[in-house]
């Protein structure tokens, strides 16, 4: 198999396992069961509050969901926030809302229904900031909580010496739905039956019967108490007018969860309450308190955000690591052409023409003529180099070993007949032809005997 065929088959194993394990992703996220905090708009689950939004759509009112935060709610409009009643790690980022921000928009003529336990913090916090805002200096900032407790006829006393004012109190009638007593969420809770009386005022008019979690005592500031419970008229729904706005605390949250607000007449006093906040028709849910905030997205947000982003750059990572080995490893070695064979008299024609053109063609010659003296005295034996007389003797003797050329070649040079020898390369290359042979026969053995 070829490397590049080998590489292909790499490739589409490659695509065919990263396809695999999309699908598997895909599907196992499909499956697993989708975290909703509670009494968000987005909660099909008991402590949500998805029921609620769909029945305000089908009575009527444009609901929206709100993603932006609290300092850019819209003008003269009706926000409904339901806060998280728990103690997380989230609620501590999303559940609070900043006062000053809720209040200039309420100063402004906003409308807020509120919603949470008042036993959690986050609701007392909010309407006691809103009213220190809302009174200034005033020596009632420093006594808000101080309500006498002198005998009335439309009031009755709650613990701690504290004194209610109720618009209207529901007497408890029994037990109500089943719960989990030591669940976290109020919404688990067991539920209680309480009937409003008859002269109730016009705002509960369609309203006769509610169903509330356990009933328990806090302090509450200085509001007015639109509807009470049980025997002391403990609150169940707030109100105070802030600026040239209005607020609306339900501080038993839990009539707005889907687990309850089919209970008794939970649902008419939400309508009712939405009805009287928002003439308009147009409410708002607050989302960003549940951690749902508006995205603007870009290429980038898409690629990081998004499931098919992920995957795209799962694919894009996926190629790189595929083609990284390629990309690094050496290339392939490749052995160098064989250069074409050339004559040897090359390189002495090129040697013999750089001598030539520096002028030093006599030392040449004598180094060439000096190597065949040498050879002729090693062959005989002598104790210095021959003269001429003894080389030419032996080259007369040679005439059957030597070529002419090459004998007349070395005559030349000895005799220094420059007539007959040019020095030119060509020349050169004669003469270098010629001493190679003289010494190859003056080294062969007859000579050493």
């Amino acid at each position: 198999m070829s490397s590049l065929r080998a590489e292909s088959v790499i490739l589409w194993l490659s695509l065919a396992v990263f396809a695999a394990l999309a699908l598997w992703v895909a599907a196992h996220y499909a499956a697993r069961e989708e975290y909703y905090p509670p009494y968000s708009t987005y909660s099909p689950r008991p402590e949500g509050a998805k029921a609620l939004y769909e029945l305000l759509k089908q009575e009527g009112f444009s609901v929206e969901r709100y993603g932006d935060l609290e300092y850019d709610y819209p003008e003269d409009s009706c926000v409904i926030a339901l806060a998280e009643p728990e103690l997380s790690f989230s609620s501590m980022f999303y559940g609070q809302l900043d006062a000053n921000a809720v209040w200039d928009w309420l100063d402004q003529g906003g409308r807020l229904i509120y919603a949470s336990d008042p036993m959690l913090f986050e609701g007392t916090s909010l309407l006691d900031e809103l009213l220190k805002l809302e009174l200034g200096d005033a020596p009632e900032v420093e006594e808000w909580r101080t309500i006498p407790r002198e005998a009335e006829s439309n009031g009755s006393t709650g613990g701690e010496g504290y004194y209610v004012h109720p618009a209207v109190a529901a007497n408890e009638l029994g037990s109500g739905g089943e719960g989990q007593s030591t669940a976290i969420w109020r919404s688990y809770q067991p539920g209680t039956r309480f009937a409003l009386p008859d002269n109730r005022p016009p705002l509960w008019a369609d309203v006769s019967v509610i169903e509330v979690g356990y009933l328990q005592y806090f302090e509450w500031p200085a509001a007015d108490v639109l509807l009470g419970a049980g025997r002391y008229g403990w609150p169940v729904v707030l109100y105070r007018q802030i600026g040239t706005g209005e607020i609306y605390w339900i501080v038993r949250p839990e009539i707005c969860a889907n687990g309850w607000l089919n209970r008794s007449d939970n649902h008419r006093v939400l309508l009712a309450l939405v009805d009287r906040a928002a003439p308009d028709g147009t409410v708002y849910f607050d989302e960003h308190i549940h951690g749902y905030q508006e995205q603007r997205h870009n290429a980038l947000s898409l690629l990081l955000s998004t499931t098919g982003g992920r995957l795209l750059l799962a694919l894009g990572a996926a190629l790189v690591l595929l083609f990284l080995g390629a990309a690094v490893r050496p290339a392939r070695s490749h052995p160098q052409p064989v250069p074409p064979r050339r004559q040897s008299t090359e390189m002495v024609l090129a040697q013999a023409d750089l001598y030539q053109r520096a002028g030093a063609v006599n030392i040449i010659v004598e180094s060439l003529l000096d190597g065949v003296r040498r050879s002729f005295m090693q062959a005989f034996h002598l104790t210095s180099l021959p003269t001429e007389t003894q080389l030419g003797a032996w080259l007369r003797e040679q005439q059957a070993e030597l070529k002419p050329v090459h004998r007349s070649a070395l005559e030349d040079i000895l005799y220094r007949r420059t007539s007959t020898f040019v020095y030119t390369p060509q020349g050169l290359l004669r003469l270098a032809q010629a001493c190679t042979k003289a010494r190859q026969l003056l080294e062969r053995s007859p000579y050493k005997k």
